[in-house]
C-alpha cells in the first residue's frame, strides 16, 4: 500500500471530510446515507495517509481522524430515526434496553401491550399488617391519652376560668394530629392499594377490610413516571424517613405517588409497566 509523505494527501483528505460537519444538511435518508459511506471511506482511506510531523496539517489531520468514528456513530444514529431498520442505521442501545425491559415487565406483570390496549391494571402494593399495627397503636395511644388528658384539664379549668379554657383545644390539636397522621399512615400500611388506567386517568384504590379509600388524578402523560424519595410522615427530610415510591405528574404539575408499600424489585417492574403504558398513550396522541 503507498505512503504519502507529503501534505497534499491530508490536505484532499480534510477537504473531503470538511462537509461531515455540516450536520445540519444531511436530512434526507439518502443525504445521511451519502454521508455515512463517506466516513467508511475516509477511514479506509487513512491508511494509506502519513502526514509529516509538526505540518499545519498534521494536528487538524490526527484530530479528525480521531473524530471520525464518532461522526460516524452521529450519522448512523440519525439514519435510525429518519429510517428505522437501515443496514447503515444505529440502534440505540439504552433506548432498546428500556423497550426491552418494559417488554419484560409487562409480560411479568400480565399487562396488554399499550398499543393495543387503553387500560393498564395493577397491584402496586401488598398490605403490611406490621407497619399498620405499629403505627395504629401509636395512634390510638396518642389519641386515647391526648383525649383523657384534655377532658381532664379542659374541664378543671372551665371551673375556674369558664368558656375561655377551650382555648387549650388548640394546643391539644397537636397531639390530635400527631394522632391522626399515625392512623392514617397504619391505614396506608396496611391497605392493598391497586391502580386503574384508563387513558390519562388513573385510580388509585386501597382497601383495608371494610374501609376503602379511591382517588382519581389526571395524569400528564408526557412526563414518565420515576423513582422518588419522599417524607410521608413531616417535612423533615431527614434521610432515615425519606421512603421510595413510584411518582407520576399530573397534569396541574403535582407529584402522585403510589407503590409506597412495595419491594424495590416489585416497585421497578411497577414502574416500567406504567411508563410502557404512557409511551403506548403518548403514540395516540
Amino acid at each position: 500500500m503507498q505512503e504519502f509523505l507529503d501534505d497534499e494527501a491530508a490536505e484532499r483528505w480534510l477537504a473531503a471530510f470538511a462537509p461531515l460537519m455540516n450536520f445540519d444538511e444531511a436530512r434526507t435518508t439518502a443525504e445521511i446515507e451519502k454521508r455515512v459511506r463517506l466516513a467508511q471511506d475516509l477511514l479506509a482511506q487513512s491508511r494509506a495517509i502519513t502526514v509529516q510531523p509538526g505540518s499545519p496539517q498534521a494536528a487538524v489531520y490526527e484530530q479528525a481522524l480521531r473524530q471520525l468514528p464518532l461522526v460516524e456513530d452521529d450519522y448512523r444514529r440519525r439514519l435510525s430515526v429518519v429510517q428505522p431498520g437501515h443496514p447503515l442505521s444505529l440502534a440505540d442501545l439504552n433506548s432498546l434496553q428500556d423497550k426491552l425491559a418494559e417488554h419484560a415487565a409487562r409480560a411479568e406483570l400480565g399487562v396488554q401491550d399499550p398499543a393495543s390496549s387503553g387500560e393498564l391494571k395493577l397491584k402496586t402494593s401488598p398490605s403490611n399488617w406490621g407497619a399498620a399495627l405499629a403505627a395504629g397503636v401509636f395512634g390510638l395511644g396518642i389519641l386515647g391519652f391526648s383525649g383523657f388528658h384534655a377532658t381532664l384539664m379542659i374541664g378543671g379549668m372551665m371551673k375556674a376560668f369558664g368558656p375561655i379554657a377551650l382555648a387549650l383545644l388548640l394546643f391539644y390539636a397537636i397531639f390530635f394530629a400527631a394522632a391522626f397522621g399515625m392512623l392514617y399512615t397504619g391505614f396506608l400500611s396496611g391497605s392493598e392499594e391497586t391502580i386503574e388506567f384508563e387513558g390519562s386517568k388513573l385510580v388509585v384504590s386501597r382497601k383495608l377490610g371494610l374501609i376503602r379509600s379511591t382517588k382519581t388524578y389526571d395524569i400528564d402523560p408526557k412526563i414518565p413516571a420515576t423513582i422518588a424519595r419522599i417524607d410521608r410522615a413531616s417535612s423533615n427530610s431527614r434521610a432515615s424517613r425519606l421512603i421510595p415510591v413510584v411518582q407520576l405528574t399530573d397534569v396541574e404539575g403535582r407529584s402522585v405517588n403510589i407503590a409506597a408499600g412495595s419491594n424495590d424489585g416489585q416497585r421497578l417492574r411497577t414502574l416500567q409497566a406504567i411508563n410502557a403504558y404512557l409511551a403506548g398513550l403518548r403514540q395516540t396522541l
